[in-house]
């Protein structure tokens, strides 16, 4: 999805999506903004699919001492089925722990390592869903209803997400959807429309395309 200037160096941020897994094994990306070769130096968000923690939710956050790094506590399941996956993180100091969400609920954690260090410029690194700066690890599944905040949600908003709510919340920099915000499908492989508004436009790759899917989702409303 390119690195346009509202998905640099976001302090307050929330990831979320629609996520469902078809098959595969080991690291499965959801969102990452990291650089080529990767390094741990910016944010990834991404499912363990390797023996004993498949189906825990990961998020790396980069710092430029040591990447803080957590993972959920209990395994959640996702192949064969749709789950809302959603994360919440303030990066504005290296003491402040990720929220995560699965399905509106928020989870326990583990911490894996703690952040030290400042946090590094990632306005060089591009933001890609499902699949890594290396093209490796790659989702093997489907995302939809994909969405980067430059705020965190309350644990309402992301409730209302993971209730099937498509209309926006406000403060959405990146999001991609093959039903569009009024609800109409879509398909294709060429550049899928980032229905935020900031151009931050996707671009499918290694035979990835957008299809109209069945993920969770209310009829067509707005809020207020």
């Amino acid at each position: 999805c390119g690195s346009g200037a509202t998905l640099d160096n976001i302090s307050l941020v929330t990831y979320s999506a629609w996520v469902k897994v078809d098959t595969g094994s080991g690291t499965r990306i959801l969102f990452e903004k990291r650089p080529t070769p990767v390094s741990n130096v910016a944010p990834v968000f991404w499912i363990d699919g390797w023996a004993g923690n498949n189906g825990k939710l990961n998020f790396l956050a980069g710092w430029s001492v040591s990447a803080g790094y957590w993972t959920l506590t209990t395994a959640e399941t996702f192949v064969g089925t749709w789950v809302h996956a959603a994360i919440t993180y303030d990066r504005t100091s290296s003491n402040n722990l990720p929220t995560f969400y699965i399905n509106g609920t928020s989870k326990a954690f583990t911490t894996a390592a703690a952040a030290t260090g400042v946090v590094p410029n990632d306005s060089a690194n591009s933001l890609r869903l499902g699949i890594d700066a290396s093209s490796l690890n790659p989702l093997d599944g489907q995302l939809e209803d994909t969405r980067v905040f430059n705020r965190m949600l309350t644990a309402a908003e992301v409730a209302i997400l993971a209730g099937g709510y498509r209309g926006p919340l406000g403060g959405e920099v990146l999001w991609i959807s093959a039903h569009g915000p009024n609800g109409n499908l879509t398909t294709g492989t060429a550049n899928v429309f980032d229905l935020s508004g900031n151009g931050n436009h996707g671009t499918p790759q290694n035979g990835s395309s957008y299809v109209a899917s069945f993920a969770p989702r209310l009829g067509r409303f707005k809020l207020g």
